[in-house]
Order: structure tokens, then C-alpha cells, then sequence
């Protein structure tokens, strides 16, 4: 009996010892690959921001501009607005005293045909 003990002893041993052997190796390929995954991560990133940089500067570039141009209409915008409200008051203006007139024209036309009646 003391065989049989001895003999699956040694073959639970051996089976162990494969087990943590084929364990190891199978953590070093994992280790292996994720040493690749970062090389390659590392590289990808660098050529992302050797990329990124010169299309960052031209989206800053173009977003100053975009701002001066919309600023400029801005202002141009309120200088047209004070043009505008100057004619519209100045031709409020004029119509005001040309109804005036027209009305003190038309009394002065109705007064003399009025003299020349009598």
C-alpha cells in the first residue's frame, strides 16, 4: 500500500510541477505580448501627437480669425444700425415738416382762390 501512496504521490508531483511550469510560460508569452502592446501604444501615441499638433495650431489659427472677422462685423453691424437709425430719423424728419408744409401749403392755395372768389 505503501507503493501505491508513494507512486500517486509522485505522479500528483509531477503533475503539479507540469502545471505551474506550463503556468510560468504561459505568464512570460502574456508578458511578452503586453511589453509588444505597449511598444506599439508608445509608438502610436507619438505619431498621434506628431499629427495632432500641426491641426491644433491650424484650429487655433483659424478660430482667432473667425473670432476678428465675427468682432469686425460686430462693430461694422453697429456703425450700419446708427446709419440706419439716422436716415430713418432724418426722413421721419423731413416727412414730419413736409406734412407741415403741405398742410399750411394747401390752406395758403385755399385762401387765395377764397380771395379771388370774392
Amino acid at each position: 500500500m505503501s507503493s501505491t501512496l508513494d507512486i500517486s504521490i509522485t505522479v500528483l508531483v509531477w503533475i503539479l510541477v507540469l502545471f505551474f511550469v506550463s503556468l510560468g510560460i504561459m505568464l512570460v508569452m502574456c508578458l511578452i505580448e503586453l511589453l509588444k502592446t505597449l511598444k506599439n501604444c508608445t509608438v502610436i501615441s507619438k505619431i498621434y501627437k506628431d499629427e495632432a499638433e500641426p491641426l491644433l495650431a491650424e484650429l487655433k489659427a483659424t478660430i482667432s480669425n473667425v473670432q476678428k472677422i465675427t468682432s469686425g462685423t460686430k462693430s461694422n453691424l453697429s456703425i450700419v444700425k446708427n446709419v440706419f437709425k439716422g436716415a430713418i430719423g432724418a426722413g421721419a424728419l423731413m416727412l414730419g415738416n413736409l406734412k407741415s408744409k403741405k398742410d399750411g401749403f394747401i390752406s395758403g392755395l385755399i385762401s387765395g382762390f377764397n380771395l379771388f372768389r370774392k
